[in-house]
């Protein structure tokens, strides 16, 4: 099948399903599921039903899926969806919580990828032995758990959300994979959350959940990956943040996870834009909320939140990343906590658990969606 992906494929399918709703105006929009990868080996009796983040690299064409029901990385051909094949030997999930859990977060970094483990290990596989090549310790008890990349120093920033003191990793990304540098946060009294690298500045943007045992302020740091310290903090209050991703015009979003049942407070039901020179909060997203994993894709200039704890149900949102911020918005299902979008097909993948009631996804799956204009102008 050429780039163009699975979605031409689908065209007939999704314009019945668009076409069965309510009547709509030329033109107008609709976020819609196209797919459904399936995850070798899930089965009634071995589900898919734990994993983490996931990511696309849009220039190899691959979609990668932290997968802890299988302790695996497994990577799919993001344009079409055919399972590529799996990389074992990861933690998996041992229970209570998710402090001991792995794999967690993954990228591409050059010719590797780099997936983050339980206990404190980051493990690097070659894409082209696809097997584990390095596995490096940043030197914690808990997992490791966000990774992002600063391309122009060659530098990995990875969290331990779960260690106290809380603490990132700055590790090389060039041959030996040398520990560079380490930086703590004493008043981090939630989880490190996303980072992002942005080429403007040169620097690291690092969600902080809570601060001083306070649920209603958060922040968002700047590091500076060269004299390896933090150069600005930006207050992020009513939101607990989790999720970054860096758009155009000086922009990130920001998801929040919103306050838990236990917490004595009302958060607003928001996601937030904040502009990342001043940390300005620009623009409210009014309505969608608790993310977790959060993407911009520049293919379409939208962003992508998985908000499996919003208040009216678990969604996945599309938000223009102009200045309208449109919104468009789908169901998923509880636990749909992961998002990443190919921008060359504009294809966005989100893992969804065992779901008895749909007949692609009774063992797990990842659904697959994308943005659908139900006429022309």
């Amino acid at each position: 099948m050429n780039r163009c992906g699975y979605i031409c494929c689908f065209l007939s399918v999704v314009w019945t399903i668009v076409s069965a709703g309510a009547p709509v105006a030329l033109g107008a929009e609709r976020l819609v599921r196209v797919a459904t990868l399936q995850i070798p080996g899930a089965s009634a009796d071995h589900p898919f039903k734990d994993f983490d983040l996931s990511f696309v690299d849009a220039k190899r064409d691959l979609y990668l899926l932290s997968d802890i029901s299988n302790k695996s990385i497994d990577a799919f051909r993001a344009s079409t969806g055919a399972f590529l094949f799996r990389v074992g030997g990861f933690f998996g999930h041992v229970p209570p919580g998710y402090s001991h859990v792995g794999p967690t977060g993954v990228i591409t970094v050059g010719e590797e990828i780099w997936a983050a483990d339980a206990p404190s290990t980051v493990k690097v596989i070659g894409l082209n032995t696809r097997r584990v090549i390095d596995a490096i310790s940043t030197g914690g008890s808990a997992r490791a758990d966000t990774l992002s990349y600063d391309e122009r120093d060659q530098m990995v920033l990875v969290t331990n959300p779960d260690d106290i003191p809380r603490f990132v990793t700055l590790v090389s990304a060039k041959p030996g994979h040398k520990v560079l540098g380490r930086i703590e946060f004493p008043h981090a009294t939630g989880e490190l959350e996303a980072s992002a690298w942005w080429p403007a500045t040169g620097f690291f943007y690092l969600l902080v959940r809570e601060l001083d045992g306070d649920p209603t302020k958060g922040a968002l740091v700047a590091i500076d990956p060269v004299a390896k310290s933090v150069v600005s903090t930006f207050a992020v209050p009513e939101c607990r943040p989790t999720g970054v991703a860096i758009g155009e015009e000086e922009e990130g979003l920001l998801g929040c996870l919103g306050p838990e049942p236990r917490m004595n407070h009302a958060f607003p039901a928001q996601t937030l834009i904040m502009n990342l020179r001043t940390g300005v909060i620009s623009a409210r997203i009014n309505g969608v909320t608790g993310e977790d994993q959060v993407w911009f894709n520049p293919g379409d200039n939208r962003y992508y939140v998985a908000a499996q704890g919003n208040r009216t149900g678990p969604i996945l949102a599309a938000i223009s990343a102009d200045k309208s911020h449109s919104v468009l918005t789908v169901p998923t299902q509880p636990w749909a906590h992961s998002v990443a979008a190919d921008s060359t097909t504009n294809q966005v993948f989100v893992p969804f658990g065992p779901k008895p009631s749909d007949r692609d996804c009774r063992s797990g799956c990842v659904a697959v969606f994308a943005v659908m204009n139900d006429g022309k102008d």
